[in-house]
């Protein structure tokens, strides 16, 4: 038995993409989504989200889905820091272990019980280093006795003028080189960690953040407890956010033209941060980042993926807030389009990478406020198209709350008064239902 007339049900879908794993060699989400859903093989009756679509009908996880048993960092059990120092120490001496090597070993002769990422899951657990965790020379701690924060601090700031060290990647090509004395930590971010340590740009005495002595804020909870800000918010996100996790650090960002900066900027006071705003790479563009592993928890629970643009799909969002959600969209890929200036008919429509977002928004707005779209391809992406009058009832429902692009915003309210000076009661059509 099927769950509709399109998917197959858990189990079905399940014992197919088990079978194609193996064939194709699918080891995880990321070779799910950037290999497998992209071939042209990929079965057409299962779900690009199954994360998301199995919900409660059987989904357990990636490691279960592809039949690999691999089981997420934080579910797995692992030695404590102090017996895993043991055997690792132990393999290195057996395997001539390095830092360049430790990939290798991880993929070959590593423990289950071991972490691939041991600086993450031991963090603040006992270490230090992984010179000191392979147990070679360069360690600390019985092997090498490093300066006192205040020492090391005072003691490099002649190397740091002389040698131009300016950013991380020249402090890294100082520690390779001959001349960084061996009472100095390379990692000193680690080893000072509430011990002294500020920022790099308090190290490096760049001063990229005045004084040097910034500590960024966030409220770790805001996307915990809906909110109309919040949804807003989240909507944004889900057109021109991104979020990352590499080297345990967890990211989440949100990029926007320059000449919309002020948007980045009420969205972090509102979210109670003091982040800055940063250049993009690309040309005109902005964006700020946060680093938070609550933050990017609760919009992985959410719906919210790395990598998202072409596969995300369309949030559970109650709908009290649904309005703040499709405006904080509408603000990051959304457009109006005023195509007859003579009597001022219009359309407005959104884009997505993502076909599955765009149903999932359409059959949201048919549902509760009865407005009709058109999902078509144009331009490199899909689009949901509306109307005249649904344009107009989009308008309505949207715009009613602080947090908005000015830009889009005025758009919308020079077409309502013309329109309302040019036809006076009948500016509108009848509305639907």
């Amino acid at each position: 038995m099927k769950v509709n007339n399109r998917w197959l049900t858990f189990e079905e879908a399940r014992k197919i993409v088990r079978k194609d794993a193996i064939k194709y060699k699918i080891s995880g989400w990321d070779k799910w989504q950037d290999v497998y859903i992209k071939d042209e093989k990929f079965p057409k009756k299962i779900p690009k989200q199954p994360h998301l679509f199995y919900k409660n009908k059987g989904w357990i996880s990636w490691g279960d889905w592809l039949g690999t048993n691999r089981v997420a960092n934080e579910k797995r059990f692992f030695l404590s820091f102090e017996k895993a120092l043991k055997v690792i120490r132990r393999d290195a001496k057996r395997y001539n272990i390095t830092r360049n090597t430790w990939t290798e070993y991880c993929k070959t002769k590593k423990p289950l019980s071991i972490p691939s990422n041991p600086y993450s899951v031991y963090k603040n657990k006992g270490w230090i280093s992984f010179g000191h965790w392979l147990g070679t020379k360069n360690v600390y701690n019985g092997f090498k006795e490093f300066l006192s924060f205040e020492e090391a601090f005072s003691f490099i700031k002649e190397d740091i003028k002389k040698y131009n060290i300016i950013n991380k990647k020249k402090w890294y090509e100082y520690c390779n080189s001959k001349y960084k004395p061996n009472n100095i930590p390379s990692n000193p971010d680690n080893f000072y960690k509430n011990n002294g340590w500020v920022s790099w740009g308090n190290w490096l005495r760049t001063n990229s953040v005045r004084g040097g002595q910034r500590k960024y804020s966030v409220n770790e909870d805001f996307f915990k407890v809906w909110s109309h800000d919040m949804a807003y918010i989240l909507g944004f996100w889900w057109a021109d956010g991104n979020m990352s996790s590499e080297r345990g650090r967890y990211n989440f960002s949100i990029c926007q033209h320059v000449k919309d900066k002020y948007i980045l900027l009420q969205i972090l006071k509102v979210i109670g941060s003091n982040h800055l705003l940063h250049r993009s790479g690309k040309r005109n563009y902005c964006h700020f980042s946060i680093s938070s592993k609550s933050i990017y928890n609760d919009i992985l629970s959410l719906g919210g993926l790395p990598k998202k643009s072409l596969v995300i799909g369309f949030p559970n969002i109650p709908e009290k807030y649904l309005p703040d959600f499709i405006r904080g969209y509408f603000d990051g890929d959304g457009s109006i389009s005023i195509y007859d200036k003579k009597y001022y008919s219009a359309n407005c429509s959104f884009s997505s990478g993502s076909k599955i977002m765009l149903e999932g928004l359409k059959k949201s707005l048919k549902d509760n406020y009865k407005i009709i779209g058109e999902i078509v391809w144009s331009g490199g992406c899909f689009k949901l198209i509306f109307k005249m009058e649904d344009t107009i009832r989009l308008y309505q429902i949207m715009y009613n709350r602080y947090l908005k692009l000015e830009r889009k915003y005025k758009k919308f309210n020079m077409l309502i008064n013309y329109r309302k000076k040019k036809y006076g009661r009948n500016w509108k059509w009848k509305q639907k239902g």
